[in-house]
């Protein structure tokens, strides 16, 4: 589990705009509910489900961006035999690289917003090479 320091740094790094977190469906609240939540401890957080948790984050996002990469097929942007797999993918090549170095090396690698940028256009452009309609090609 991330330190409080590590949350409270992604919670309010620079690189970390709001209207940067609008665009992925996050809301500072509820970052901060998160790390409200990652903070209780074991006894208090009982009540919680891990399942509810997956439910209302990963999964729900998941879903929306499993929809829109629905609609992208359907305007022969992309193709995709499961909307799900590769909204999944498509988290895990933004995603994964970032979380898994602030998680291990701590808050000395969170990343600037320019890396940030440069990293997600890398993850869009192999997101892309798999899945973009060969009518775009």
């Amino acid at each position: 589990m991330a330190s409080r320091s590590n949350w409270t740094a992604f919670n309010h790094h620079p690189a970390l705009e709001q209207d940067d977190l609008g665009r992925v469906g996050l809301k500072s609240e509820s970052c901060s509910k998160l790390n409200s939540w990652s903070m209780m401890s074991s006894e208090n957080r009982s009540h919680f489900s891990a399942k509810v948790l997956y439910a209302r984050g990963p999964a729900r996002a998941l879903k929306v961006m499993g929809s829109a990469f629905e609609q992208f097929a359907g305007k022969k942007l992309l193709q995709l035999s499961d909307s799900t797999v590769a909204a999944s993918q498509f988290n895990w090549l933004v995603m994964a690289d970032p979380v898994n170095r602030v998680m291990m090396l701590g808050d000395a690698t969170i990343p600037t917003k320019q890396e940030i940028h440069r990293h997600a256009e890398a993850a869009v452009a192999t997101f892309l090479a798999a899945f973009l309609h060969p009518d775009q090609r």
